[in-house]
């Protein structure tokens, strides 16, 4: 599985900043979805969607990205 940024509206995907392709095979992965976030509160982001690719397209899984990134992506109180 692998954890991308895509753009809302152009549905391209993120590569490297200011880098979006079209093509999710050249799309950088998080890894998780934590780190999506974060990058997303970091840099500001607009109009993106965390997308959870599978093996199998079927499968695949877009989840609009929250109001407020920034109180997802806060440290757990410990």
């Amino acid at each position: 599985m692998k954890i991308l940024l895509q753009n809302s509206r152009s549905k391209r995907y993120f590569c490297h900043p200011g880098g979006w392709s079209e093509d999710p095979e050249t799309a950088f992965d998080f890894q998780h979805s934590r780190r999506a976030l974060e990058f997303v509160r970091k840099q500001d982001l607009k109009e993106v969607h965390v997308v959870a690719q599978f093996e199998h397209p079927h499968w695949e899984q877009i989840v609009p990205m929250p109001v407020l990134v920034a109180t997802l992506s806060l440290p757990m109180a410990a």
